[in-house]
């Protein structure tokens, strides 16, 4: 994509540099959105441990800011 002969998604996260630098251009961004899931899965009997409770707590705010 940066040679300019492509054009394709890429996380928002991702390209804000490249944007920022003016390497790459959204087009039509509130036309063209996509949109991934994530998803967390852990051992049956953990999803009670510090670190998977912490973890999921941390995806649901930043999927929570990403909605707005």
């Amino acid at each position: 994509m940066l040679s300019g002969k492509y054009v394709g998604y890429l996380p928002e996260h991702y390209a804000k540099s490249f944007v920022k630098e003016d390497r790459l251009r959204p087009i039509l961004p509130s036309e063209f959105v996509y949109q991934a899931p994530f998803s967390m899965i852990c051992r049956r009997g953990r999803s009670r441990e510090l670190f998977i409770q912490t973890m999921r707590e941390l995806l649901s705010q930043q999927t929570a800011k990403s909605a707005k």
